[in-house]
């Protein structure tokens, strides 16, 4: 297994009425960098995250070979993975950010989600 692919960060949540407290994190990354969910919203058709980037180190130190991450959200179906978003986090500085999870807002709220965050693989 490669440093990159080590660096992974899983956070389960629930579509639907989902508060900060719904999120549990599993921090792979925890000694660069945290991630605070705050809020899951249903903007323009969009399921969105609003959370805090804490940084305490470079995620170069935790294995990253550049200073953004990238996030993808999808469901487990039995032994399927549905991917339903994927996107990038720039990590060199603390602050607010917006992940998008879904464009499907109408996914039951009974539906696991599930969102991992990883090194950006190099190009």
């Amino acid at each position: 297994m490669n440093r990159a692919s080590a660096a992974a960060v899983v956070l389960f949540i629930t579509i639907g009425g989902a508060a900060a407290d719904d999120v549990a994190v599993n921090n792979h990354l925890s000694a660069c960098v945290a991630l605070e969910p705050n809020a899951i919203s249903t903007l323009n058709n969009l399921v969105v995250l609003d959370a805090r980037l804490v940084v305490k180190r470079p995620i170069g130190e935790c294995g990253c070979f550049s200073a953004s991450m990238t996030y993808t959200s999808f469901l487990t179906r039995g032994r399927a993975k549905e991917v339903l978003q994927q996107g990038q986090i720039d990590a060199l500085q603390a602050g607010a950010r917006k992940l998008v999870l879904s464009s499907s807002p109408g996914l039951s709220p009974k539906t696991p989600l599930n969102l991992e965050l990883a090194c950006t693989p190099p190009l």
